[in-house]
Parts: structure tokens; C-alpha cells; sequence
């Protein structure tokens, strides 16, 4: 014959009906739920594991950790997150805050002068670029812009190529026969 689970903690079921519309995170809903529906009705974790479809030790472990802790158990710190983070979100935010006045300026960040500066901040040998362009996207800053024009470009060279090639492409469309000099031999009829 199989035991049933106990609570040995005190529990008020108002509390806990309280704490259920508090709690967001179905995983979190789902321990509230458990601790209620064994406060209501005791069951041995086999029937808890049935209804709530999760394993017996599972079971068993959060009873035992609400015997323990009490109410704590519900606040566990979710999985996820930045585990591997150089700087937190605000201290990032203060980072970025001097590239954000100067932008305020008309001066254009790149992502090098960024990474120069990450990397005298944190004090780390290396920073990858993939990590600046990750900052920036966490805090809403584009990554690239497309230049409207070449920082090198000659305009008297592109406007000079412009009208050769629509001259060019006037003669090629009227005239059959071309020289090597460039001049008509034999005019198409249109």
C-alpha cells in the first residue's frame, strides 16, 4: 500500500489561492496548485503525478521542499537568462550612455571604437564584435547603415561616366555598323 504525501507546514488556503493569482509562470502555478490540491484532498504522489502530469519524484521533491522552506519554494528563480553576461543590462545602459551623446552630437559610433572602449571598461584581453553588435541590438541601437555614398567617390568622374554612357547608348540604339573611333558607319532605320 502506498503512502500519502503530508504537508507538515501550516497552510491557509486563502493564502494560497492568493498567492496562485500572484504567481505568473505556469511552472510556478503548477507547484501553488500542487501544495492546494494536496492541502484540499491528501493523495499519494502517484495520483498527484497523474493529475498534474509530472513525475512522482517530482512530486515528492516539492513536498518536501515546501516542508522544508514553506512559501519560498514558489519565489525559485526561473532557468534561462544571461548567465555569461560581461556587464548587467544597466550597466550597459551607463556604457552605452556616452555614444548615445555624442550620437546626441551628429558623431557616428562604429562598432570598433564601441569595442575598443567595452574592452577598456571590462579590462578583457578580447571582445568579439558579435558581442558589441548583441549590446547594441539589446538596447535597441541599429547595427549597420548603408552609406548613401562612397566616403572616396569623385562626383565630376561619375557625372562625366554618366554623360558618356548615355551618349554612348544613343549611338549604339540608332547606328548598325560602329568604327573603332566611335562614328557611324551605317545608320538603322527605326
Amino acid at each position: 500500500m502506498t503512502r500519502t504525501s503530508r504537508l507538515t507546514q501550516p497552510v491557509s488556503e486563502t493564502r494560497l489561492t492568493q498567492k496562485l493569482k500572484e504567481v505568473k509562470g505556469f511552472w510556478r502555478v503548477q507547484r501553488v496548485l500542487i501544495i492546494l490540491s494536496l492541502h484540499k484532498l491528501p493523495q499519494t504522489s502517484k495520483q498527484l503525478s497523474l493529475q498534474f502530469n509530472l513525475s512522482e519524484i517530482a512530486i515528492r521533491k516539492l513536498i518536501s521542499a515546501y516542508n522544508k522552506q514553506g512559501e519560498a519554494v514558489f519565489e525559485v528563480k526561473g532557468q534561462g537568462g544571461r548567465k555569461n553576461e560581461i556587464l548587467t543590462f544597466e550597466q550597459e545602459k551607463l556604457f552605452l550612455k556616452q555614444f548615445f551623446d555624442k550620437a546626441i552630437k551628429g558623431k557616428i559610433a562604429t562598432a570598433e571604437e564601441i569595442r575598443k572602449a567595452f574592452i577598456k571598461q571590462t579590462g578583457r584581453k578580447k571582445v568579439a564584435k558579435s558581442t558589441i553588435y548583441d549590446l547594441l541590438k539589446r538596447h535597441g541601437w541599429s547595427k549597420k547603415k548603408a552609406r548613401p555614398i562612397h566616403p572616396k567617390s569623385d562626383k565630376e568622374a561619375q557625372s562625366a561616366f554618366k554623360k558618356l554612357s548615355e551618349k554612348s547608348r544613343g549611338d549604339y540604339r540608332t547606328c548598325a555598323v560602329l568604327t573603332i573611333d566611335g562614328n557611324c558607319i551605317q545608320q538603322k532605320e527605326r
